[in-house]
């Protein structure tokens, strides 16, 4: 299981930090310095300023991280062939078991709509909690 984490990481946080520079790239300087002239610190400026002004981004970067965790899959699969026994097996590798190795394909059709369904929740659950202004919008 630690390499199958390492291998996600490997792959997975350039981009999430590529997402997040562009964001503190976006944040307007002149809020910044608007709040240090009012005699903010930097914990301050970055939790009244930085923070707010990245939210659209930090949703988008959760949201397309959560859907990456669920299409994981050939790392896995190289590495671990989901084992030991079915430790580190995510559903999609099952569907992909149950579907081309056990030949039960409507039963792993039925499991890529659980799939599907499991993902379309997940992110709207995420979208909720995060609220609709986040991306721009007054709710």
């Amino acid at each position: 299981m630690p390499a199958v984490i390492i291998s996600d990481m490997w792959t997975g946080i350039p981009f999430q930090a590529l997402l997040l520079l562009v964001g503190l790239l976006n944040v307007p300087l002149e809020l910044k310095q608007a709040a240090a002239t009012d005699g903010a610190n930097r914990l301050q400026v970055f939790w009244h300023i930085t923070l707010p002004s990245m939210r659209p981004v930090l949703l988008v970067v959760v949201i397309l991280r959560l859907i990456e965790s669920y299409r994981k899959f050939e790392g896995i699969q190289i590495l671990t062939t989901g084992g030991p026994g079915i430790a580190s097996t995510p559903l999609n590798l099952q569907i992909y078991n149950t579907g081309l190795e056990y030949q039960q394909v409507g039963y792993a059709a039925s499991m890529g709509v659980v799939l599907i369904l499991m993902i379309a929740i997940s992110v709207g659950v995420v979208y909720l909690i995060a609220g609709r202004d986040s991306l721009g919008r007054r709710s």
